[in-house]
């Protein structure tokens, strides 16, 4: 063997080192981008219900407002005849 086929070994078997260090990376930060992603698709279901438990319940409160209103305005019009 002569030193550049010895040269061309080392320089392919660092390369091949490099790139598999560069997958292997690559691998583990989309493997923890997967796992935080899951986790923030389930916190933000429960975030939603709740939201939309409270959206629900100002929507009863408005209604019994609008009720009361148009009792009060009613009762005004009687009232004035």
């Amino acid at each position: 063997m002569t030193w550049e086929i010895v040269a061309g070994l080392i320089s392919l078997a660092g390369f091949l080192i490099t790139f598999c260090t560069v997958i292997s990376k690559n691998t583990a930060a989309m493997t923890k981008l997967e796992t935080t992603l899951n986790e923030f698709r389930r916190n933000s279901d429960a975030v939603h219900g709740e939201l939309k438990r409270r959206v629900d319940k100002h929507g009863e409160e408005i209604d019994e407002h609008e009720r009361r209103i148009i009792h009060l305005e009613d009762w005004k019009k009687t009232k004035e005849e």
